[in-house]
């Protein structure tokens, strides 16, 4: 029998290259919200059962980062009208949420994505928030440059031959729908 997730949208899924596997975690199914964590190896799924998980949410964002060989999560809809402020962490085994001094505000529909040449996870736009901000391994910092239209629902992508980091927003928030690249440069580079 070949096992898999239940169908859901607003999900995340990323790929973690020390383990060799998509890790997927979350999402929603009309009026449920998932906690799961499913592995990917390229051939079936494969549902992990860590000792401690954050707790259930949808439109959340996760990236890997490949120098921590772990994935990192933000935010989230944890139910109707309450979105998380979390970080949580990923080791292929087991969740472990971090709490940092500073950290972004509540949020949902945001993108992250993991500046190589840099070392550190970038985050951007989502429903409150227009502001980047820059993840060190255990604390978030503001960065001073980023649009100031809010945004939801983009993907952000870093291309490590330019050294930039691509975001493909889809919905501005409160105005018009718009379309549009944009190119994050944090740190004036």
């Amino acid at each position: 029998m070949n096992l898999a997730p239940p169908g859901r949208y607003d999900h995340t899924l990323t790929y973690d290259a020390a383990r060799r596997v998509g890790v997927l975690f979350g999402g929603a199914a009309f009026d449920t919200l998932f906690g799961d964590t499913w592995h990917f190896d390229g051939q079936s799924w494969t549902e992990i059962l860590p000792a401690t998980s954050p707790p259930h949410r949808s439109q959340h964002a996760m990236v890997y980062d490949p120098i921590r060989e772990r994935s990192v999560m933000y935010g989230g809809s944890l139910h109707v009208y309450t979105d998380g402020t979390e970080t949580w962490e990923y080791d292929g085994t087991d969740w472990t949420e971090v709490i940092p001094t500073a950290s972004p505000s509540r949020r949902t529909g945001h993108s992250m994505a993991f500046d190589v040449a840099r070392g550190r996870v970038l985050l951007l736009g989502g429903s409150t928030d227009s502001h980047t901000w820059e993840y060190y391994g255990n604390r978030w910092a503001r960065v001073t440059t980023a649009p100031s239209s809010l945004f939801s629902g983009g993907q952000l992508v870093h291309d490590s031959s330019r050294g930039r980091t691509v975001d493909r927003r889809r919905q501005r928030m409160r105005q018009p729908r718009t379309r549009g690249n944009w190119t994050v440069r944090p740190g004036n580079r």
